[in-house]
């Protein structure tokens, strides 16, 4: 009989449960779509002009030394990782290989652009089935420069709760069934207080998930060690380009860049400025149809860099714009502001969505907070003089106009009073411990607390 009734059971709940799953596997596939659009803008931009084919090394643990060695180099740091040469210039196919993906580099390198584009191939092998398959996994591509100490689940939730239909309770049920596979870029620019916390987060993540992909900065030794923590089963890191991807590059748009071309035949000191993806975008788009005057004069690497960036702020200043800018330095010192407020936050990438009063300093923040307490003040009044002038024109209040002011003000000023009869929750919970031990009043000696259920004038007025 049970398996009767469980087998009727399961028949008239089938539609239920079909019409359930069809609506979670829309859903999921509508953020592998959200992922996929987002990470085709960055991947537009990077492939612009010309993509300069990444150059990787798969980054390798050292071979293990006699016992002896090991013994000596106990107390000593773990040997650093040895670079091995690989023709393998997709970073699909080094993900795929171990399902777990650490990218290094230096700044400028890409790391950025593999991981958008590691992002934007998986989502289209998850979207592959047809509208109608499951995804087997929902790959996510995510920064991590907002992440300030707290679980990894939480963090993972209130990111992802930004992309439409999107909940946090469902994001932890997607944890839950091992569905979710980040691609996280942006390891360096955790704050370094919260980079430990981060990394120990990351290797719990780790066991939620069918994969993850992680990208960081390697400028710096303590970067190199913070990613090394990961303890992931593949490291890669991004080489910068040859003297032949450069040329390629250039002679992508030979004739804008003829300028460049001429600047880098006399001065071979040049080359090291071209050194990065970044930097030849920023070449590009500063001196393409322009003179590149700025490349023959003298100084330092650093001094030179300035002065490229300058060109390339102005340039992109000048380009047409859906508005004109009428105060174009206005708009630098406005922007050199925020850079240096980014700066000062330990953070690299302008979010709008995130922005609030904690921005501004102490001076610059009085005025926001000022303004709408007195606004509501103001309103308040004048809501009270209308309401009392109303009631004198009717007739049902006489009073001058002074006079309406003055009981205005103090119907706005006046701080509201808990009513008498109201239970006093500082009372009670005094009085439930003072009953529980001697089943006596509260400390006011009114007859409240567990006993009588009773609260007096009294004792809200001792409370």
């Amino acid at each position: 009989m049970r398996a009767l009734l469980a087998w009727v059971t399961a028949v008239f709940a089938f539609p239920v449960r079909a019409r359930r799953d069809r609506r979670a596997v829309r859903m999921r596939r509508r953020l592998i779509k959200q992922v996929m659009g987002r990470v085709a803008e960055d991947l537009g931009r990077a492939e612009a002009h010309h993509y300069l084919e990444p150059r990787f090394v798969i980054l390798e643990e050292p071979p293990e030394q006699d016992s002896g060695s090991r013994r000596r180099g106990r107390t000593q740091r773990r040997a650093e990782l040895v670079p091995v040469p690989t023709e393998v210039s997709s970073v699909r196919a080094l993900y795929g290989a171990m399902d777990e993906l650490v990218v290094l580099g230096r700044p400028g390198m890409g790391k950025t652009t593999q991981l958008a584009l590691l992002a934007h191939r998986l989502a289209e092998e998850a979207l592959a089935g047809g509208d109608g398959t499951d995804p087997a996994y929902i790959p996510v591509y995510l920064r991590l420069d907002s992440y300030r100490g707290e679980p990894i689940e939480e963090w993972l939730a209130t990111v992802m709760s930004r992309f439409q239909g999107v909940s946090r309770v469902l994001v932890r049920s997607w944890l839950d069934e091992h569905l979710l596979l980040p691609v996280l870029d942006g390891l360096d620019e955790v704050p370094e207080a919260d980079r430990p916390k981060c990394v120990r987060e990351l290797l719990r993540l780790r066991e939620l998930c069918p994969g993850m992909a992680v990208g960081c900065r390697t400028d710096e030794g303590d970067l190199r060690r913070l990613a090394r923590g990961l303890r992931a089963l593949r490291y890669v890191e991004i080489q910068p380009p040859t003297r032949q991807d450069v040329q390629a590059f250039l002679n992508a748009d030979k004739a804008a860049l003829a300028d460049v071309h001429a600047a880098l035949e006399e001065n071979q000191d040049l080359w090291p400025l071209l050194q990065s993806p970044m930097m030849l975008h920023v070449i590009r788009v500063a001196y393409a149809n322009r003179p590149a005057d700025d490349l023959r004069r003298g100084g330092s690497t650093a001094d030179r860099r300035s002065r490229i960036f300058d060109a390339y702020v102005k340039e992109c200043l000048r380009r047409e714009r859906p508005r004109r800018d009428d105060a174009p330095e206005r708009t630098l010192t406005w922007l050199t502001w925020l850079a240096r407020t980014l700066t000062a936050r330990g953070e690299h990438v302008l979010y709008l969505d995130r922005l609030d009063l904690s921005w501004l300093s102490r001076r610059e923040g009085i005025l926001p907070k000022v303004v709408p307490t007195v606004t509501m003040a103001a309103g308040s009044l004048a809501v009270s003089v209308l309401w009392l002038a109303a009631a004198d024109r009717a007739g049902v209040l006489h009073t001058s106009v002074p006079g309406a002011v003055a009981v205005a003000l103090a119907m706005v000023c006046t701080p509201r009073r808990r009513p008498s009869g109201r239970r006093s929750t500082t009372c009670g919970r005094r009085s439930a411990r003072a009953g529980a031990r001697a089943g006596s009043a509260g400390p006011c000696g009114s007859p409240c607390g567990t006993t009588s259920r009773r609260w007096s004038s009294s004792c809200s007025a001792c409370c």
